[in-house]
């Protein structure tokens, strides 16, 4: 199918609309380019201009439900500085916290899914509490704009890929390797190289296990996700579609 060139700007979407929702609000808002939150910059900083718009079926803000779900980016510890330093600040027990938020010790990987679970829970009251929306009813810009230094850091990134062609399976324009791509099963959830050499924990992953037989699926990775579709925040039928007209989150008096 071939695709309008003039629609894409207005769209403001990749193809891969798996990944990126296409988005039409209701009345004059309609198709966009990628303003979801009315974004615009006041002193230097970013400053967010929409709310929460409601999720048609969750009858939840549809952010906050993200939030709640894979706790925002920071599950695995990949979320800017800044992002981390506002949820440092804001999630403390002086707040009325079950703990304080910490950032994630990735030098003990005996104690990252313990971690990991306190920040699900902690990342589930500040949903409740609405603390991720402003006074106005806005969501926080620092749950979604990095600093000008960290989008500068990025870009660079990005074009070192693209120029040079060299990403080697995401690791190699970090000034650190992220723990994500560190392998850390242990027991009957280890898998080993594609040759059958085992891993060592903390070793960087180059290659996973492989389909060698079946025709179909040659060639596609058999190592399991660990994805537990029992859990209680788990959801299958989720659907990406909002209120029509728009209802926004309201904040908590």
């Amino acid at each position: 199918m071939a695709l309008n060139p003039l629609l894409l700007p207005q769209a403001g979407n990749t193809i891969d609309s798996t990944w990126a929702f296409p988005r039409k609000f209701s009345d004059k808002l309609g198709w966009a380019e990628m303003d979801y939150l009315a974004y615009h910059m006041k002193e230097g900083k970013a400053v967010s201009g929409r709310g929460d718009p409601l999720n048609r079926k969750t009858h939840q803000g549809e952010f906050g439900y993200f939030l709640k779900h894979v706790v925002g980016a920071n599950l695995y510890g990949v979320m800017p500085s800044s992002m981390e330093a506002f949820l440092v600040q804001t999630i403390t027990q002086k707040h009325g916290y079950s703990d304080d938020w910490r950032a994630l010790d990735v030098s003990h990987l005996e104690t990252l899914v313990a971690q990991q679970r306190l920040h699900v829970t902690l990342m589930g009251e500040f949903v409740d509490h609405k603390a991720y929306l402003t006074p106005e009813g806005f969501i926080q810009p620092s749950l979604l704009y990095p600093s000008e230094k960290e989008a500068l850091s990025g870009a660079i990134g990005y074009r070192k890929v693209v120029v040079t062609e060299r990403f080697t399976l995401g690791k190699d324009i970090f000034a650190q390797t992220p723990f994500t791509f560190r392998y850390a099963r242990v027991g009957k959830e280890a898998y080993t190289h594609l040759n059958g050499t085992p891993y060592k924990i903390g070793e960087i992953i180059t290659d996973r296990p492989i389909e060698k037989e079946a025709i179909l699926t040659q060639g596609a990775g058999i190592t399991e996700t660990l994805i537990d579709e029992k859990d209680v925040l788990y959801d299958g039928e989720y659907l990406p579609l909002l209120n029509y007209p728009l209802v926004y989150e309201k904040v908590n008096n």
